[in-house]
């Protein structure tokens, strides 16, 4: 099992993206709107450990959101690859961020390693490489393909042994 800690988007950003889910799962290509869970957002994964220790909490969530940018859609993977939305980090997000995998103990051979980590959001998984080009003209009539500048924040946490998830409190 694993827990994540997470950055959510702000409202307006966070409809952008769910408009090319839609979008996509609308044109019968893969689509994070196929999951239906309650816990479903647009987010950034920012750490994933096995477990975390409840006590540091409130020194997981950051003080203010981050200014960034989406940019143009991009695949990680072969085939099939996943569907992203890039994120151009600044500095102090790279520095939250490896702050945050330091505390809770991230392997440094994880993708979410400050060396490794490549901060993104997912459109689509599992999608074949041959409907790379036909998910990318479904994304461009919706939203276009350019970049967008969003805010991250606040800070959530995943647990998937309980499928449960909850915001993190900064003022802990």
């Amino acid at each position: 099992m694993t827990q994540t800690v997470e950055l959510l988007l702000d409202p307006a950003s966070e409809a952008w993206v769910h408009d090319q889910w839609t979008a996509l799962r609308t044109a019968g290509l893969p689509s994070l709107a196929d999951h239906t869970g309650a816990s479903n957002r647009p987010h950034v994964t920012v750490c994933v450990v096995p477990a975390v220790d409840v006590r540091l909490e409130g020194r997981l969530a950051p003080r203010s959101p981050f200014r960034v940018t989406l940019g143009p859609p991009g695949t990680f993977g072969h085939d099939p690859v996943v569907l992203v939305r890039p994120v151009l980090a600044g500095d102090d997000l790279r520095t939250y961020q490896a702050d945050v995998a330091a505390l809770l103990g991230a392997s440094a051979d994880d993708l979410t390693s400050p060396a490794r980590w490549s901060p993104h959001v997912t459109l689509a998984r599992r999608l074949a490489r041959s409907r790379v080009a036909d998910a990318l003209a479904v994304v461009e009539a919706s939203t276009g393909l350019g970049a967008r500048r969003a805010e991250l924040g606040p800070a959530r946490r995943w647990d998937s042994a309980q499928h449960r998830a909850w915001l993190l409190d900064p003022g802990l």
